[in-house]
């Protein structure tokens, strides 16, 4: 699986903003160098979790939004160069992003939600 240098980015503010991961095999997560890896399941899953950030795919973003009642995406921008999500909650309220990749968009949606909770 690819990401981007955003996404890493996105996926540290995150983790820093208190999302929190519970590993499973499968997951991957990138080092404080940059190395992205996938955690294999060979007892090294607590390891990774205390040394190193999540990388949430599509379907751990979509998850995580829809327990806390954000319903969607709907994609109003969708093109090589951006990409601009719409959600909306239980409450009627609505959260946008734009960036250069569709699971851009919900880092960035979630962060928006994360920071509404603090």
């Amino acid at each position: 699986m690819r990401f981007t240098k955003d996404e890493l980015v996105c996926a540290r503010r995150l983790q820093a903003l208190g999302l929190h991961w519970r590993p499973a095999i499968g997951d991957w997560y990138v080092t404080e160098d940059g190395f992205v890896g996938v955690l294999t399941g060979n007892g090294d899953g607590l390891e990774v979790v205390a040394r190193h950030t999540w990388i949430p795919r599509w379907s751990d973003c979509r998850e995580w939004l829809r327990a806390r009642g954000w319903a969607g995406p709907e994609f109003i921008i969708d093109r090589d160069s951006e990409v601009r999500v719409e959600m909306k909650n239980t409450s009627g309220e609505f959260l946008s992003a734009t960036a250069l990749t569709d699971r851009g968009c919900l880092y960035a949606i979630i962060e928006a939600v994360l920071q509404d909770t603090r």
